[in-house]
């Protein structure tokens, strides 16, 4: 029983070893398009009778050659090709994972050989693919294939000694050679980045005197400073926000104003934090959205207004607010704005109580316009849309309130008038 079983064993190993020598193409050796050594990704390859065809880009051939000691081997194909649009089909020879070069496959059939591949002994898988697959109305590029050789040479430069299909490969005539497919080099090291040396730049010197350093000096002796005439403070800083929220369509004008937002004694504490200024999308990222075009959100902030300040005009100031904006003093409406890029100002003087608390509430309207998610035409003009990150929302530039003469120019141009030796002063005033 015991040399029964040794029997069987002995004869199922070298029937393995038989299998696992005849899987794969031995220096030397030949296989046609009917050999179980050649598989293919896919079988429509081989409907063709006498070829395998490469009908796509996706198709590939996998074979794997033996190399039965260490040395130099080339692989040698047969293949042919059709054009389209006046290229030929490129293939690409894979060995080891490796990609080692590639053919224009040109015309008829010819034979193209593979650089010398430095192999180790053992088993080495090989692939097969097309890398450029077109076609057109009248055309269709293809490659085609019709056998493999594989054999071992002596330099690099050297022809394997092998039958291809039969007959001796110096009588099939001229070897195409592939194109290299060099692996990237890494630099070694990176090189240390070139800086000019620093150029010694004189520090600068503004010559214009800023508003608030101008003193005026009469002949009577009597002086004043500009900046006796204005006063300005920031409201940059944190302010109380409502949060964001989205609609398909647009908000109409009476929105939220049933909810009590902008009365004073509205209380706000469960509201969130934001910077001023700040594009409100920062904070909220989720609702810069196409599928939610319609955007609305509210402010609110408590200022208090010096009593010592009670003869002096208040002057509100938005750098920027986006896109449409509704102003409430102490539960009253003082005004409204629209637009991205232009700044407002706003007299808020009949509105406020001097030596006290004032509650500013914002109401801001935004949309992303019909390149991003509006159905409808557009009603206004958008600044930058290069992109939807481009549309910015909310309080995003500098808030200030500033204190003037009730009685005061607003705007002055002084134009010299040489021949008369005068000057031409145009003005208005408050």
């Amino acid at each position: 029983m015991r040399k029964t079983v040794i029997a069987v064993l002995v004869f199922c190993l070298g029937a393995f070893c038989a299998h696992a020598a005849a899987s794969a193409l031995k220096s030397g050796s030949y296989a046609g398009v009917d050999s179980p050594l050649l598989l293919v990704s896919s079988q429509d390859m081989k409907v063709v009778k006498g070829q395998i065809s490469f009908w796509s880009g996706q198709r590939t051939l996998t074979f794997a050659v033996e190399a039965e000691k260490d040395g130099l081997f080339k692989i040698v194909l047969r293949a042919w090709g059709r054009p389209c649009n006046n290229e030929w089909p490129i293939m690409k020879l894979t060995v080891a994972d490796k990609d080692v070069c590639t053919w224009t496959v040109e015309g008829d059939k010819a034979l193209y050989i593979s650089p010398a591949l430095e192999l180790s002994q053992g088993v080495h898988q090989v692939k097969i693919s097309y890398l450029n697959d077109a076609s057109t109305k009248d055309e269709d590029r293809n490659l085609y294939l019709d056998g493999v050789a594989f054999g071992e040479v002596e330099s690099a430069e050297g022809k394997p000694q092998l039958l291809f299909a039969g007959k001796p490969l110096a009588s099939l005539g001229q070897l195409r050679e592939g194109t290299m497919m060099r692996e990237r080099q890494v630099a070694a090291a990176k090189p240390e980045p070139f800086y000019p040396p620093k150029k010694e730049i004189p520090a600068y010197v503004s010559t214009v005197t800023p508003k608030h350093e101008i003193t005026v000096e009469l002949p009577s002796g009597a002086s004043f400073s500009l900046a006796d005439f204005q006063i300005v403070h920031s409201l940059n800083g944190t302010w109380k926000i409502s949060g964001l929220t989205n609609s398909t369509e647009p908000f109409p004008a009476d929105e939220d104003l049933d909810k009590g937002y902008h009365l004073p004694d509205f209380d706000d504490s469960n509201w969130d934090e934001i910077a001023v200024p700040l594009d409100w999308y920062y904070k909220y990222p989720g609702y810069r959205t196409e599928k939610l075009p319609f955007v609305k959100g509210w402010y609110r902030k408590k200022i208090e207004i010096p009593e010592a300040l009670k003869d002096k005009q208040v002057i509100l100031h938005f750098g920027v607010i986006g896109y449409e904006a509704l102003l409430f003093v102490n539960g009253k409406e003082v005004g409204s704005h629209h637009g991205d890029f232009t700044p407002w100002e706003v007299d808020i003087t009949d509105f406020v109580e001097f030596g006290a608390d004032n509650t500013i509430a914002i109401r801001v309207f935004t949309d992303f316009g019909n390149k991003f998610g509006s159905p409808l035409p557009a009603t206004h003009a958008y600044g930058s849309q290069w992109g939807i990150g481009n549309i910015k929302g909310g309080l995003w530039q500098d808030v200030s309130i500033r204190y003037e003469e009730k009685v005061r120019f607003q705007r002055m141009l002084i134009t010299p008038l040489l021949e008369q030796k005068a000057l031409r002063v145009d003005w208005s005033a408050a």
